[in-house]
């Protein structure tokens, strides 16, 4: 409490009464605390003789602060400088101001009175209540690539250096991007951001090898490539990165490396990584996207990621790349899975990509061994007319619009662009287009995220087994991609 004008500091006032009772000579008399106490018990007449100060204020001050405050001040040695005072003061305030908050939390915690802010939490608390029945409502486990990568979750892809782990992500990237399959197991067709903060002068040539080897050396389609860290433990970088990601519709992000892009944070410390974690977390809960992290494992353990335990606890899947450089292969261990089984090890053969231009290096491409234990993907049975003359057009107009979809309007206008007449040989009315849609809605074949369309996994796999378009094809069609 601020004294009135003309009296002492109230910190003062402390300097001169810890200056004169705790002094050697107070100390060594036996009456440091006797005379204290005295003080304290006489105001008036201690501040008489002592200084003009306000004596009721100062020592009202003194007993909030309490006696260890005032050795305290004796501790520091601050009894003549006046800039070690108020630095003192100012802690002493902040102790005080912490205490109070302390006792304010208490109190309301021992409080049952709600206020407007707690009754809207409460609300919506209320509303994520479930009970056994409920739980049905819950999200299933959706796919980027059935059984290996979940969808809307944290994936790390780690191992030692120079195992290829960047060419197994480049690798997925590509067949995501693209839709169709990776080495032969079903994707979902989505919108890659590949974050390229290390070794951003050889992608180019990755990229350039995996088109060759897997894609007929057409360009690859859906991904792009960002050459610059993002800073994931960054509150500025990782705001602007989610605002980019639904700028642009992105639905997968790859971090390469996770330790380009948390520069200056400790991965060993559960409690740094942990709040790198949770923001990556709240990007993935914000855009609705999926999030990979590219690392490295531990020198002499090649079964985790490096750093931290407390990570694998936070992650929702971990895959572990082993290169046997001797008969030229990599393994590909699921090492968690959180909300699903952990899929069989998958080998890959590593084929070298010779660079047509002498100055550029080589890269490589990788290719799977063994048939992978994952039932093939069948048409259901139930689907009727298919191969229909609406169903086909329908479902073909879709494909290069996976990522943003497309209204109703636009696919019967595309549909009746596409040249597709009836068996009179006439235009086919819009209302025969929107009753075969509503029809491949309910089979599945088509999907509506609020009044878009989308040709959905299902549909865009059925036509490519039925012949009506290749892998290739589809990439080629993908202009939005």
């Amino acid at each position: 409490m601020a004294p009135q004008s003309g009296h002492w500091p109230v910190a003062l006032a402390a300097r001169r009464m810890a200056s004169a009772f705790f002094s050697p000579a107070g100390a060594s008399s036996g009456m440091a605390n006797d005379t204290l106490e005295w003080a304290l018990a006489n105001p008036e007449a201690f501040m008489r003789h002592n200084c003009d100060g306000d004596p009721i204020e100062i020592v009202r001050m003194l007993l909030r602060w309490h006696i260890d405050d005032v050795k305290e001040l004796t501790d520091w040695k601050f009894k003549h400088d006046e800039a070690g005072i108020k630095e003192w003061e100012r802690q002493v305030n902040q102790k005080n101001a912490r205490e109070k908050i302390a006792e304010d939390e208490a109190a309301r915690l021992d409080s049952d009175q709600i206020t407007p802010e707690e009754e809207a939490a409460l609300a919506e608390m209320d509303a994520n209540l479930y009970d056994s029945k409920r739980l049905e409502e819950l999200p299933k486990p959706e796919w980027l690539i059935d059984g290996v990568a979940q969808a809307r979750v944290l994936t790390r892809i780690v191992g030692e250096p120079k195992s290829l782990k960047s060419f197994m992500a480049l690798d997925m990237a590509g067949c995501i991007g693209r839709g169709g399959t990776w080495q032969g197991i079903a994707v979902h067709r989505s919108k890659v951001l590949y974050i390229v903060a290390e070794g951003a002068t050889g992608t180019m040539q990755r990229v350039r090898a995996w088109e060759e080897k897997h894609n007929s050396g057409l360009p690859m389609r859906g991904v792009h490539w960002y050459p610059r860290p993002v800073q994931a433990g960054n509150a500025h970088d990782l705001r602007l990165l989610k605002l980019f990601i639904k700028r642009h519709g992105f639905e997968l992000v790859i971090f390469d490396t996770q330790a380009r892009c948390t520069v200056g944070m400790d991965e060993n410390s559960a409690t740094e990584f942990g709040k790198v974690m949770h923001m990556l977390g709240r990007l993935i809960e914000a855009t609705q996207c999926t999030a990979w992290l590219v690392h490295h494992t531990p020198i002499g353990d090649d079964s985790r990621g490096r750093g931290s335990n407390s990570v694998a606890g936070a992650i929702d899947s971990e895959m572990v790349l082993k290169r046997h450089r001797a008969e030229g292969t990599v393994t590909l261990k699921n090492t968690l899975q959180k909300d699903a089984e952990e899929f069989a090890d998958i080998e890959f053969k590593v084929h070298t990509i010779k660079n047509p231009d002498e100055e550029v290096p080589d890269s490589v491409a990788l290719t799977r061994i063994q048939d992978y234990a994952q039932p093939a993907f069948q048409i259901p049975k139930d689907i009727p007319d298919l191969d229909g003359r609406y169903d086909i057009a329908v479902m073909k107009t879709l494909v290069g619009h996976v990522t943003l979809g497309a209204s109703q309007a636009e696919v019967i206008k595309w549909t009746i662009d596409s040249g597709i007449k009836t068996e009179n040989d006439k235009v086919p009315d819009p209302k025969t287009i929107r009753r075969t849609m509503d029809r491949l809605v309910k089979v599945e074949i088509l999907e509506m995220t609020g009044t878009k369309f989308r040709l959905s996994e299902m549909g865009h796999t059925a036509l490519i087994d039925l012949g009506e378009i290749t892998l290739v094809e589809a990439a080629e069609q993908c202009p939005g991609a």
